[in-house]
């Protein structure tokens, strides 16, 4: 077994988790027997229930409390098992290192995709700043840290890692998650603000991965159980505010379209409030007004569906009004859909 005979491992081996007990009882034995003679550690972090899942954040947590333990961190995916070349070193730049996994036909997704498994030296992982902190729910704290890296100045390189991916069901793209990836693309916070360096948690115990497990693996490897404070965090508090200080009525009015599909024709909206729904009505150049959407409040956002001839269907719709009520974006919620905003309204004067 791989156990670490000097002061440092090679690498670190960050898991985020939460009830994937089947996943975890086939990944650690599996890394062990892959990664067989080097000198590693695997340290999974695990979410406390009852609050949104947060990937980002417990890579914070695990690099945080493994600090010191190795000059690099590989953050990596519960249910990604490697095949074939072994890829897992020490890196001197950041390396995302699953270039073919099963899941996505052995095909790269996105050309700035970062997720599943990566590979960061830790003192690039502090320079930018780590993750935000602020990705409640699935997806885009990857993308997010991909334009971190950039920002810092730092060069990613790539390694033609396989995987196996282990069945499990996709989550939906998270409400707040998607909240917040609107708003870094709009530069409405400073992610230098937002990351190791405002970093809150509490650990709630730690055990060896071999007994929570019951498997005869390394004596070395932990299980961190952590709570992340969500009712402290910044995007739990703008959602109280918002739920608080914003109504239906006070959106009602007139609007125009400013980005979305369709931009130059039929860009007149009308919102008006019927039964506890928020109304959007396009405008078409004949003056003609049809229904285009219904939404609901939902904590100071909006939930809702496309309306096609007076009947909701289709994939449901989100939208994110900003905080002086003078915008809204409107975003089509199918899974895995980079290509998210519907709509841009601004409100006319």
């Amino acid at each position: 077994m791989a156990n670490p005979s000097c002061s440092k491992c090679e690498f670190i081996v960050l898991v985020p988790y939460r009830n994937r007990l089947k996943h975890l009882q086939t990944f650690v034995p599996h890394m062990e027997r892959f990664l067989s003679g080097r000198t590693f550690k695997i340290a999974v972090i695990e979410q406390e229930a009852g609050t949104p899942f947060n990937r980002g954040k417990l890579f914070n947590c695990g690099a945080t409390l493994c600090a010191g333990e190795s000059d690099t961190l590989i953050f990596h995916d519960v249910d990604s098992l490697p095949k074939g070349v072994n890829h897992y070193r020490k890196v001197t730049v950041p390396t995302h290192m699953s270039a073919r996994i099963s899941k996505f036909n052995n095909k790269f997704p996105y050309p700035e995709f970062v997720g599943c498994v990566f590979a960061i030296p830790g003192n690039d992982f502090k320079a930018a700043n780590g993750f935000s902190n602020e990705y409640w729910g699935w997806g885009r704290e990857d993308d997010e840290f991909y334009d971190r890296m950039s920002l810092s100045g730092l060069t990613l390189d790539h390694v033609c890692g396989e995987y196996e991916s282990l069945p499990h069901r996709r989550s939906p793209l998270g409400t707040l998650a998607l909240i917040r990836w609107n708003a870094f693309k709009m530069r409405q916070y400073d992610w230098r603000e937002d990351g190791l360096n405002n970093l809150s948690f509490k650990l709630r115990g730690k055990q060896r991965l071999r007994d929570y497990l019951d498997a005869d693996i390394g004596e070395h490897h932990l299980l961190y159980k952590v709570n992340l404070l969500y009712k402290r965090s910044i995007i739990y508090n703008q959602q109280r505010e918002a739920a608080d200080g914003q109504t239906l009525e006070a959106l009602s009015g007139r609007w125009y379209q400013t980005g979305g599909d369709d931009v130059g024709a039929n860009r007149n909206w009308v919102l008006s409030t019927q039964r506890e729904e928020l109304v959007f009505n396009r405008t078409a150049p004949d003056n003609y007004s049809f229904e285009f959407y219904r939404m609901t409040m939902n904590h100071g956002t909006l939930d809702g569906y496309r309306v096609s001839k007076g009947v909701r269907g289709g994939v449901p719709y989100h939208a994110v009004v900003s905080s002086d009520n003078q915008q809204i974006t409107i975003f089509r919620m199918p899974p895995g859909d980079r290509k998210q905003i519907a709509t841009v309204l601004r409100r006319q004067h």
